[in-house]
């Protein structure tokens, strides 16, 4: 009897400091998770991540606003003054920089790193739609020498029996007359060429030439009008001295 309650007594106590010595080991905390960057929500390759997508976004709507100007250029009311050709040689170059503004956006959205997209936004940010809006305007402005210079040889060619007749020799006003026609055709087709990714060193050249334009036809008109005043003085038909005329000074 006292062996079994001895026996009882010891298989208790052995249960006891069982679950004593468990109990600290089902109550610990779980161990500790590692937090890599690819495991952690908010890790490096996530903020890069968003850096990429932000940096393309920003790239399609300079992309996009670009595009729109382009387009509105054939929609103001100077471009619809243009000559045919010229319209449609603006035209074209407007659809060729519309065609690479969107393999840019293209390039960007297809990039994996920011550097690339940040090359592409130094690409897009290079184009310049307000190019063609100075263009238009010095293409009119050669268009208009051009029509004086070529109202300048009529006049010259009808001028030229009477001018012989009298003496006179147009061989200089001619020749400026030349020299004119090739500077103001050289200054269209430099203010033609420029596009919205023109340098600052092209534009500057073709306003260059336009000005060089402007100063040949002011030659021009000088020299042309000296024989307009030359010819009419030979030819007056009043004489200075003739006493019926009322206009001759007359002696008290």
């Amino acid at each position: 009897m006292k062996r079994s309650i001895l026996a009882a007594a010891t298989v208790a106590a052995l249960t006891a400091g069982t679950i004593g010595i468990a109990a600290p080991a089902a109550l610990a905390d779980p161990p500790t998770q590692p937090h890599g960057p690819s495991t952690h929500p908010h890790g490096p390759g996530t903020h890069g991540s968003h850096q990429l997508a932000n940096a393309q976004r920003k790239v399609q709507r300079e992309v996009t606003r670009k595009d729109a100007q382009l387009a509105k250029v054939s929609t103001r009311h100077n471009f619809g003054a243009l000559s045919t050709d010229d319209a449609a040689a603006v035209t074209a170059n407007i659809t060729a920089d519309q065609a690479a503004l969107a393999a840019l956006g293209d390039q960007a959205a297809a990039a994996t790193t920011l550097d690339e997209v940040n090359t592409v936004a130094g690409q897009v940010h290079a184009v310049r739609p307000q190019v063609y809006l100075l263009a238009v305007s010095k293409v009119r402005q050669a268009d208009r020498f051009e029509a004086k210079l070529l109202a300048a040889q009529t006049t010259l060619t009808d001028l030229l029996a009477q001018a012989t007749a009298l003496g006179l020799d147009v061989t200089a006003v001619q020749t400026a007359l030349d020299d004119a026609v090739a500077t103001t055709t050289a200054a269209g087709d430099l203010v033609l060429a420029l596009t919205a990714t023109s340098s600052h060193e092209d534009v500057q050249a073709a306003l260059a030439a336009v000005a060089d334009a402007a100063q040949a036809w002011s030659t021009v008109a000088e020299q042309v009008e000296t024989v307009l005043d030359a010819i009419g003085t030979s030819t007056d038909p009043t004489d200075p001295t003739d006493p019926t005329d009322p206009t001759t000074p007359t002696t008290p």
